[in-house]
């Protein structure tokens, strides 16, 4: 299994399992892609459900909520995109100060998952309670190599990025990105000797594609928006990093029933298809659901 680049890892029990889907979906008030990708409504629900989600999803689940949305007449997912954790403040359980109001949270940061359960694991309080318990991995996102189109250096694998004539672009190291490519040469051990820097994985992308750069480091979510404009060389598992993706209902969720629908919805066929084109690995599952609390 590849490496976790999130720190810190969270206790195995706040891990929620994946189970069969359409047992507890054929329970709800909306039926949302059980038998079917395209989903189905028995009662014509109306209503609607807020979303929040890392910026780096917003390409996929805008295309999800609309599937969604289309699948449901009468419902509407509004969402709100931006850096997990300043999103996270918004809705905080356990603040008064909260503004924000947020059926669903898809995040990559697992302190944020935690914090949804309205428990602090830094108070030495390590139980995990409240709607959060239905926390679920449903991408990964896997670091990849990017080169310019055609991969006019060769480049096939970690290791050719040591080669003296291989100018590397890496992320800064104050952005998630630049870390996170940094520990991934040091774990395989490869010593970059013309690396520039660039302040985000927008600009890896762009410092490759302009020709500035031979090749650099970024998620396959970042490469996924430049389209043709570079080329992108995979890691073995061996070697990479990936980090986890996962969807949770919060403990303020007001429309309970729309928010698991939305949830179980990530697992269709059509949604994993957007998931994919974004740059993302969905997990392995032809039928998951999210393992909710009763």
């Amino acid at each position: 299994m590849p490496s976790r680049s999130h720190l810190p890892v969270r206790r195995a029990k706040f891990r929620a399992s994946i189970v069969a889907v359409c047992g507890l979906a054929a329970a709800m008030t909306v039926v949302s892609g059980c038998g079917s990708d395209k989903g189905k409504s028995a009662s014509k629900p109306t209503g609607s459900i807020s979303v929040y989600a890392a910026s780096s999803l917003q390409g996929p689940f805008e295309a999800i909520g609309k599937r969604f949305e289309s699948a449901n007449s009468g419902v509407k997912v509004n969402f709100r995109f931006g850096a997990s954790e300043a999103l996270f403040k918004l809705v905080d359980p356990r603040s008064r100060h909260a503004r924000g109001v947020a059926d669903v949270f898809a995040t990559s940061d697992p302190v944020v998952i935690h914090g949804l359960s309205g428990n602090d694991e830094s108070h030495g309080n390590d139980e995990v309670t409240g709607n959060a318990n239905s926390d679920t991995i449903f991408v990964n996102d896997a670091l990849e190599i990017v080169t310019a189109p055609g991969n006019p250096k060769k480049i096939l694998a970690l290791s050719d990025l040591a080669k003296p004539t291989v100018k590397v672009v890496l992320g800064s190291r104050r952005n998630k990105i630049g870390v996170v490519a940094r520990n991934l040469l040091t774990k395989n051990t490869v010593a970059v000797h013309h690396a520039i820097s660039a302040a985000n994985a927008a600009g890896v992308v762009d410092a490759v594609a302009s020709g500035r750069a031979d090749a650099g480091i970024v998620y396959g979510s970042d490469a996924a928006p430049a389209g043709k404009k570079v080329a992108g060389v995979p890691i073995p598992e061996s070697q990479n990093l990936v980090t986890d993706y996962e969807v949770a209902l919060t403990l303020n969720a007001s429309t309970n029933v729309l928010a698991k629908s939305f949830m179980t919805f990530l697992f269709t066929g059509d949604s994993r298809k957007d998931l994919a084109d974004g740059g993302f690995q969905p997990i392995s599952c032809s039928a998951c659901q999210p393992n909710f609390p009763q």
